[in-house]
């Protein structure tokens, strides 16, 4: 009994853990999702826009080009908490 306690508790610990991993990755992929459609409006006016331009060993999320230069932008995304007290929630 004691032992299917434990590995009941490890099991869902894991699972915790991946499910945590996952949000995280995908707050991630919508982040940069985001920032791609907004750049994507930057066409318009003459730029070139690469996403995810592989290097060895990490990989930069969008390249702009345009006359005057080669602009690069990483994308990092972050949930801000709930104030609890305030019952203030963060937007954007």
């Amino acid at each position: 009994m004691i032992r299917r306690l434990g590995w009941t508790l490890y099991v869902g610990r894991e699972i915790r853990s991946l499910a945590r991993e996952r949000a995280d990755y995908r707050l991630g992929f919508d982040g940069e999702r985001f920032v791609g459609e907004e750049l994507s409006r930057l066409i318009a006016f003459g730029y070139e826009i690469y996403h995810d331009v592989p290097f060895d060993g990490f990989n930069i999320d969008h390249v702009l080009v345009e006359p005057s230069g080669v602009y690069a932008s990483e994308t990092k995304t972050h949930c801000k908490p709930i104030d609890e007290r305030a019952g203030k929630e963060f937007r954007v």
